[in-house]
Order: C-alpha cells, then structure tokens, then sequence
C-alpha cells in the first residue's frame, strides 16, 4: 500500500511540474505576443512620422514633387539627384514614398 502511495504521490508531482511548465510556456508566449504587438504599432507610428507620401511629375525636362496628402507642392529638380538633394534640404530626416506605378511613370 505504501508503494502505491509514492507511486501516485509521484505521478501527481510529475503531473503538476508538467502542468506547471506548459501554463508557463502560455503565458510566456502571451506576453511575447503582446511584446511583439506594441513594438510594430510603435515601428509604424515611427514610420508614419518620417514618410511622406509623395507624387512626382515630369514637364519640360523638369521633374516636380507634390505631397500627396493634400497635393501641395514639395520640390523640384532637372534630374533625379537635384531632386532628391532638394527634398532632403528642405525635409531633413524626412523619407519620401512614390507609388511605384508613379516611379515608372516618370522613369525613375
């Protein structure tokens, strides 16, 4: 009788480290989750705050920049460099986002 006791009283051990150990793994997985939430909703405010949504047009060998949020005029330059040159001096340590559609477009 006293064998099936340890036996049982170890099996309850077993069974509570095991059950101990998978809660944990849950939890610790939970938080990481919600870790991993909060820093992506922090990248994209980040994000949001640097990158400006822009518009690129090309007349007369000339090219032009418009914010295209509210479609005011940002930038211009004959090439693609003097472009970007004036955009940074103007917008320092801001990042600029064409449309792709828009890059080809204007050949860039």
């Amino acid at each position: 009788m006293d064998l099936l006791l340890i036996f049982a009283v170890a099996f309850l051990m077993l069974l509570s480290f095991v059950g101990g150990w998978v809660a944990r793994e849950i939890a610790a997985s939970r938080r990481i989750d919600q870790l991993m939430a909060e820093v992506e909703q922090n990248v994209e405010e980040q994000v949001k705050e640097q990158l400006i949504p822009i518009k690129i047009e090309h007349h007369n060998q000339m090219f032009y920049v418009y914010n295209l949020d509210n479609n005011t005029f940002m930038a211009q330059g004959e090439t693609r460099r003097e472009l970007e040159s004036n955009l940074e001096a103007r917008y320092p340590g801001k990042k600029f986002a064409a449309r792709p559609e828009n890059l080809k477009e204007v050949g860039f």
